[in-house]
């Protein structure tokens, strides 16, 4: 009598512990001591798909995948597998971190293993398909944006003018070509951050502007000059003229563009005498 409660108890034990394993939402496996598959959910069943009767004959680690690789399941083992076979074994029977399993069917599996004390290997396998998609969407989208970056700064650099971009706190988001050769002295106002008024008040300081009288007043007019949008002439040392134009951006930034003009200039005094 107490052999039967016991052979009941433990059925009902067994049964409670395969409930258990099909509540768990994801591909899980347990194998034994002797790496054979004893216990595995539904999921773990349908990702395998190697069939209910194979899979309950208590198979190997290495005949599951061996199985699965002959079926075509696994997708990035080559044509020779076995040192990729001898590889995923290894993975397997060591504690590893977590590795990626691709199958047939476009999905993309995390395993993850855990050596229990009694010599068991407890498999997790999470599908992970839509999370790699979503990587694979933004590398794909970080790659056109760097394409497109790459392709306005080919078009800015190859103006004859000057281009320099401000944001909405007036630091520089990008310039030409041009802009870093006109202030090769001053390298450190190409750099992204670097405000307009920085940018000028160096210039002023770094005698750009030739020498001034007031240099603080003049430099304090250029920035408010610089800051309004329209079109403007500017003499520089030298007999040098520049025209430059500022127009705002949609979200509160500046574009400046200038151009040396100091040809037209001459040309057009001389038309004028």
């Amino acid at each position: 009598m107490a052999k039967k409660t016991t052979s009941k108890k433990t059925s009902a034990e067994l049964d409670m512990m395969a409930m258990v394993v099909e509540s768990i939402p994801y591909a899980y496996a347990l194998f034994d001591d002797k790496d054979r598959l004893v216990q595995f959910n539904s999921t773990y069943l349908k990702n395998s798909a190697l069939g209910r009767k194979f899979l309950s004959s208590q198979p190997t680690f290495e005949q599951i995948i061996r199985q699965m690789i002959k079926r075509g399941q696994i997708e990035q083992a080559p044509e020779n597998a076995e040192n990729w076979v001898k590889w995923h074994i290894a993975q397997h029977l060591k504690t590893t971190a977590p590795f990626e399993i691709f199958i047939r069917t476009g999905q993309v599996l995390r395993c993850s293993e855990k050596h229990l004390d009694n010599g068991y290997i407890s498999s997790r396998y999470e599908d992970i398909t839509e999370q790699k998609n979503q990587d694979r969407t933004v590398d794909e989208s970080e790659a056109h944006l760097e394409a497109a970056r790459n392709r306005l700064t080919e078009a800015i650099d190859g103006m004859s003018e000057v281009l320099v971009m401000y944001d909405a706190e007036d630091r520089l988001v990008l310039c030409n070509a041009n802009f870093r050769k006109v202030h090769k002295d001053f390298p450190e106002l190409s750099k992204p951050g670097t405000t307009i008024s920085h940018t000028i008040r160096t210039l002023v300081k770094g005698g750009y502007f030739g020498k001034l009288a007031h240099p603080k007043t003049f430099a304090k007019e250029r920035i408010a000059m610089a800051k309004k949008t329209g079109v403007r002439e500017v003499e520089l040392p030298g007999g040098k003229h520049d025209r430059a134009i500022t127009t705002k951006t949609r979200d509160g930034g500046m574009v400046i563009v200038w151009s040396d003009i100091s040809q037209f200039k001459k040309i057009s005094n001389d038309l004028a005498r």
